[in-house]
């Protein structure tokens, strides 16, 4: 693909406005919610133990999620042929996930022409899903892993403390339980897959309030379609 610098500075500016008004809103979201002062800045150890793949990792074919009508989908299916962004994210019920989630939503299109579409992954059974769409006008795919099975292949879930569980119920947030019982919780991160089902660039942060600009989003977009061209 031969990247035109106009579109390049075009598709820029545009993921750039789009960083500072979902940074604004987050700003806002969190003064607001007490979901999200009361362990500011505390990471959970677990958190900052979990790895994304290496680059260069392939998808496994066994990695089974579900989507807004309940149907199964395999992964490396939903992937297969276009370079995908896969958004690990916690929930519908998340704002700082919502707030990422629209943002790259505004910018789809754009993405669209570099070839690189988006998918969404989170714990979320297929309601959630389906509200989380409509609510935030998504026009990209949502699917969802109950119970943790293929963000934890992905390394990026961790099981929470007894007084974050307490804390999370009494705020009545829905919490993901695995196939052992324990409650469960997504490393928000950013995965860039090309159109063979390889990883080839990832974010990930323990800190879930932290995502990733989008300017640097759009680099590592970038090059992968430039590194196609020169194959």
């Amino acid at each position: 693909m031969n990247l035109d610098n106009k579109e390049y500075y075009m598709l820029r500016l545009a993921l750039l406005s789009i960083l500072v008004l979902g940074t604004f809103g987050i700003v806002l979201q969190a003064d607001e919610s007490e979901a999200y002062n009361w362990d500011r800045d505390q990471p959970h150890a677990e958190a900052e133990a979990a790895q994304p793949p290496p680059l260069g990792t392939a998808l496994a074919q066994d990695l089974l999620l579900t989507n807004q009508e309940g149907d199964a989908v395999h992964l490396h299916e939903a992937v297969q042929g276009s370079a995908t962004l896969l958004v690990i994210y916690r929930g519908g019920w998340c704002p700082f996930c919502t707030t990422q989630l629209a943002g790259l939503g505004e910018v789809r299109d754009s993405l669209l022409e570099y070839g690189v579409d988006i998918i969404g992954i989170s714990p979320d059974g297929p309601e959630a899903l389906k509200e989380s769409g409509v609510t935030h006008e998504l026009a990209y795919t949502l699917l969802g892993d109950s119970q943790g099975k293929v963000i934890r292949r992905l390394g990026l879930i961790f099981t929470l403390d007894e007084e974050t569980v307490e804390r999370y119920q009494e705020m009545g947030l829905p919490l993901a339980t695995d196939e052992w019982g324990n409650t469960v919780m997504p490393v928000p991160a950013v995965l860039l897959i090309d159109e063979t089902g390889v990883i080839r660039w990832t974010f990930h942060d323990a800190n879930f309030r932290e995502r990733p600009d989008v300017d640097v989003v759009l680099e590592a977009v970038v090059e992968l379609t430039q590194d196609g061209d020169s194959e």
